[in-house]
């Protein structure tokens, strides 16, 4: 095997240590298995960029564990995964304080989603989907992540794997595949980072606020969610987003005439602007440059506007 670089081989005498901390975790009965999940990191480690499979793992001058026994630690034994994401999260969390602590800066937690290619149809979850990573839609899993960040450094605390209603509507499919009962019902992925987020709350997880793109930002159920836990989040919208320039008032119209249905639903008293054409509305001296962080060709700036009516704030 080539040489590793010598900065991962620090990381490899110190992942030891890291594992044997999360050694109850992974002892299932009469089974320990510490060697194998340590075994497991070392060789994630060694493999070069998106060649991350099992079959290179066991390659040559790396016989010490077989393609068949990691088969049987990740899928087949019962060591408790959700108590090992939550260690994780309160290892991250105390790393996150720190970072605070020397930085002054706020705490992002960050929603976003990311695809997996994939061939066949075999593994649970896979379909026809959008993949972010090429930008289309191709034969891929989809899972949502929760990730914490302050300044430089950010790391993965919680992930949920998204089942496509192809998946959830076949019961012998989801069967087959081994997909517990209690996960066989449809979720979209703004529900799924909704259940992330109460995870981790109620864990005690700390974060000053939540981010995400437009494609949680767009979802009224997400973010009327992080409202009623108090979480304070900034997520992105789409364009075509309707925003209202004054404190609208909800209610049921009254019905106009004799003949028709009786209007049942609620609707505002002001018509709402889309995001696109409040943007064309605003001058240069209406913007704002903010600088947001460093990065390897320096600091990053951008230009925002902060404006607040009623409620909401654009």
């Amino acid at each position: 095997m080539t040489r590793i670089p010598s900065i991962i081989d620090n990381l490899i005498d110190d992942l030891f240590d890291h594992v044997k901390s999360y050694r109850r975790t992974f002892d299932v009965y009469t089974s320990i298995n510490q060697p194998m999940a340590y075994h497991y990191a070392v060789n994630l480690m060694r493999c070069q960029n998106d060649h991350t499979n099992m079959e290179r793992m066991v390659g040559p001058g790396n016989e010490e564990v077989t393609c068949h026994q990691y088969h049987q630690f990740l899928s087949e034994s019962k060591w408790d995964y959700a108590e090992l994401n939550n260690k994780t999260a309160f290892h991250a969390n105390n790393l996150m304080r720190k970072c605070k602590g020397k930085s002054g800066k706020p705490t992002g937690a960050i929603i976003d989603e990311s695809g997996h290619l994939k061939k066949g149809k075999m593994s649970v979850g896979v379909g026809r989907q959008y993949a972010g990573v090429v930008g289309k839609v191709d034969n891929c899993q989809v899972a949502v992540y929760l990730s914490l960040g302050n300044q430089d450094t950010t790391t993965l605390i919680d992930s949920a794997l998204f089942l496509p209603k192809d998946w959830t509507d076949d019961e012998r499919r989801c069967e087959k595949a081994g997909i517990p009962k209690e996960h066989r019902s449809f979720k979209t992925k703004p529900q799924l980072a909704l259940e992330l987020m109460k995870a981790k709350v109620k864990l005690g997880v700390e974060f000053d606020w939540i981010g995400g793109d437009g494609s949680y930002g767009h979802n009224s159920e997400l973010s009327n969610g992080l409202d009623d836990q108090g979480l304070f989040h900034v997520l992105d919208c789409h364009k075509s987003e309707p925003v209202f320039m004054s404190e609208p008032s909800l209610s049921i119209p009254e019905k106009k005439r004799k003949k028709g249905r009786k209007p049942t639903a609620v609707k505002p008293n002001v018509e709402a602007t889309k995001l696109a054409e409040y943007y064309q509305s605003l001058v240069p001296s209406d913007w704002k440059e903010v600088t947001i962080r460093k990065t390897a060709k320096g600091w990053k700036r951008s230009m925002f506007i902060f404006a607040k009516y009623g409620t909401s704030t654009v």
